[in-house]
C-alpha cells in the first residue's frame, strides 16, 4: 500500500515538473551573453594575429631569390608594415619587430601582447609569438 503511494506520488510529480525555472533560464541568458562577448571582442584580435602571420610568411616569400643578407633590418620591418597596413591592422605588433642575425640565420621574430576591454573593468590579455628565419626558404 506505501509502495503504491509512492509510485502514484512520483508519478504526480513528473506530470507538475517540465522545462527550466524562470532562474534557470536568466542564468543561461547570462552565461550566453557572457560568451558572445567573450567571442566579440577576442575575435577580431585573433583576425589580426593571423594577418600579422601572414605578412611575415608573405614577406618571407617576396625575398626569396633576393640575398637576404644584403637587406637590412628597416627594409624587412617596412615591407612587413606595408602587409599589414593593407590589412588595417593596428602597429602594436611592430613595436616588437626584431630581426636577430647569427651566423647563417636572419630570425625576424615579433612578440607581442593586445590587451582589451571585456565588461567594466575586467580585461583580456592576449599574448602572440611568431617567429620565422628569412635564410630558410618558405614552407
Amino acid at each position: 500500500m506505501i509502495k503504491a503511494e509512492l509510485i502514484n506520488r512520483l508519478r504526480g510529480l513528473k506530470k507538475t515538473q517540465k522545462g527550466m525555472t524562470g532562474t534557470q533560464v536568466c542564468l543561461l541568458l547570462v552565461g550566453i551573453a557572457f560568451a558572445v562577448s567573450c567571442m566579440l571582442t577576442m575575435l577580431p584580435i585573433y583576425m589580426d594575429d593571423m594577418s600579422v602571420s601572414s605578412s611575415m610568411e608573405g614577406v618571407h616569400k617576396d625575398l626569396v631569390g633576393k640575398d637576404i643578407y644584403q637587406i637590412t633590418n628597416e627594409e624587412i620591418k617596412s615591407r612587413i608594415d606595408k602587409y599589414l597596413q593593407v590589412s588595417a591592422v593596428s602597429n602594436e605588433p611592430l613595436k616588437s619587430f626584431k630581426v636577430v642575425r647569427d651566423g647563417g640565420r636572419v630570425l625576424v621574430t615579433m612578440n607581442y601582447e593586445i590587451r582589451d576591454n571585456l565588461i567594466g573593468n575586467i580585461d583580456v590579455v592576449i599574448f602572440f609569438k611568431h617567429e620565422v628565419d628569412f635564410a630558410k626558404p618558405p614552407v
